[in-house]
């Protein structure tokens, strides 16, 4: 759902529920006790590593091996059908029906099984931002180096004009979108982040055909965008990783499984910052919606 920009780096990305469902639930996470025949290890990228080194993530060793084949297809006998397999989780997620969760959840290598996107009862939040806003300051246009055109606005609303003016516009650093289907990225604004080979990586994790929205395009170029006099972006310079976990034509839960399998993939490849324009709000008859609460 695209109507939020939320500017996230997600971890816990996982919802919780409680411990009954209705009787339409047919997609559920399956937690794991261990990783039983699972590998050493899933693919991850040297920069992801560098990153991790950088910042003192705590990934734990057991974060980056696969689930278990060995438990994927034991369940899958059983009349499951599995989506999404996270390492984070150590968890698959499956369709099935109320009588093969029985059987799957008295599996003795099964910790728990809940269904997908199910919440947590609202705790307090903020309704203020954290911050004032602020009226930006004028500045003459004819002291600074590039023509922001338009963008001069938004770039001095959020403070970034400075940092553009002493170089600093995301060179080195791996912007990760996941979002809708981009389109044609050889829009004036976006076609210099293929031209350079900055596109390092695009995915569609959603599972459905391709789609017409342009929604994904126009966020990349507000944060990366660059056609000097129309659109600047503060992350002009940035390497860009995108993928697609949004199906326009629906609004299902089906997108959570999506979302968590793009963010897997988004950290594995380096990604240092992840934007996430998803605003799961009101999602169609007989899916589970959220309120501003819950988020």
């Amino acid at each position: 759902m695209t109507r939020t920009l939320l500017g996230l780096l997600v971890l816990g990305c996982t919802l919780h529920s409680p411990t009954s469902s209705s009787a339409q639930d047919t997609k559920y996470w399956v937690y794991f006790v261990d990783r039983g025949d699972a590998g050493d290890g899933a693919r991850i990228s040297e920069r992801a590593r560098a990153r991790r080194a950088l910042r003192g993530g705590r990934i734990s060793a057991d974060s980056d091996r696969d689930v278990s084949a060995g438990y994927v297809r034991r369940i899958e006998a059983l009349g499951a059908v599995p989506a999404v397999r996270s390492r984070w989780l150590n968890a698959v997620s499956v369709e099935m029906d109320g009588a093969t969760r029985d059987l799957v959840s008295e599996m003795p290598f099964v910790k728990e099984v809940r269904p997908v996107g199910v919440l947590l009862p609202a705790s307090d939040f903020l309704i203020e931002p954290v911050w004032p806003l602020a009226t930006p300051q004028p500045a003459s246009s004819d002291l600074l180096s590039i023509d922001y055109g338009p963008s001069i606005t938004q770039l001095r609303v959020a403070g970034f004009v400075p940092p553009l003016e002493s170089g600093l516009n995301g060179a080195g650093v791996v912007l990760g979108l996941i979002d809708t289907g981009t389109g044609d990225l050889m829009h004036a604004a976006t076609r210099h982040i293929v031209d350079s080979g900055r596109l390092l990586g695009q995915v569609d994790f959603s599972g459905q055909p391709a789609d017409a929205s342009t929604h994904a395009r126009m966020v990349l170029s507000v944060a990366a965008g660059y056609d000097e006099g129309n659109l600047v972006g503060p992350a002009y310079g940035a390497d860009i990783l995108l993928a697609r976990s949004e199906y326009v034509p629906t609004e299902t839960n089906q997108e959570e499984d999506a979302f968590v399998a793009a963010m897997e993939w988004m950290e594995a490849n380096g990604a240092d910052v992840v934007n996430v324009s998803l605003g799961y709000t009101d999602f169609d008859a007989g899916e589970r919606s959220y309120t501003y609460a819950d988020m």
